[in-house]
């Protein structure tokens, strides 16, 4: 994959920042001071925006776009997950938390600005709401993981799938009135792999769900009807 990218302007970079500040409650102008330590890349499709975190010296920020993430366990297992902007990733390294080796590479098109961890840290340190605020936006993203594991262990190959589109839906979807639409980058194959699926199998089930008037699918999203989140068993 490639692994080029461009830089923005000033002005797009300062507008991150201010746009970070909020995310993590922090003072804008308190991390204005530390500009030039801050930088805002724009990655193409499928460009990795990092290898392994084992020696990180950066927090992200997903500003716009979906990327996807992938963790490698001890044991040889990998984990696939997706983030929608947006997003501050990995929280374990801003927080010194023990977490597996990971490697992200953006989905979508991406505008992702890099934070030095020296900078959380002094921030945090003196900064009670923004610790506070950083611990929680880790639950939340345990909270994903829990969901995740639990579709995985789901016995039932339609309902499998059905709660993946579900939990889809909420992390990386747009929410409208009477459905949602999720990134059309996310394949047949990626929805496969991020349950452990043959490709074949979540073939079979989304045809049918598009049959059923369930899904509708153009070239820039997968349109899903609410109800169909009402077929699963209570």
């Amino acid at each position: 994959m490639n692994t080029h990218y461009k830089t923005h302007d000033a002005k797009a970079l300062n507008v991150a920042i201010q746009t970070f500040a909020h995310y993590i409650h922090a003072s804008p102008t308190q991390l204005q001071i530390f500009a030039e330590d801050f930088v805002l890349r724009h990655f193409d499709k499928n460009q990795v925006v990092y290898y392994d975190t084992t020696e990180m010296t950066h927090l992200k920020f997903l500003v716009n776009g979906i990327v996807l993430r992938e963790a490698f366990m001890e044991n040889g297992a990998h984990y696939k997950w997706l983030n929608k902007a947006q997003h501050c990733f990995p929280l374990s390294q801003a927080l010194r938390i023990p977490s597996v080796d990971e490697t992200c590479t953006a989905l979508t098109e991406c505008d992702i600005l890099s934070i030095p961890l020296y900078l959380i840290e002094k921030i945090s340190k003196h900064d009670t709401e923004v610790l506070s605020r950083l611990y929680a936006l880790l639950v939340k993203s345990k909270d994903q993981h829990i969901q995740h594991n639990m579709i995985l262990n789901c016995k039932n190959a339609r309902e499998k799938v059905i709660h993946l589109i579900q939990l889809l839906c909420k992390y990386v979807g747009q929410n409208t009135e009477a459905y949602y639409e999720i990134s059309s980058a996310i394949t047949i194959q990626l929805l496969a792999d991020l349950i452990g699926m043959s490709r074949e199998t979540v073939s079979h089930i989304m045809h049918h769900l598009i049959l059923e008037n369930f899904i509708f699918k153009d070239k820039n999203a997968w349109i899903v009807s609410k109800q169909l989140f009402q077929t699963l068993p209570s």
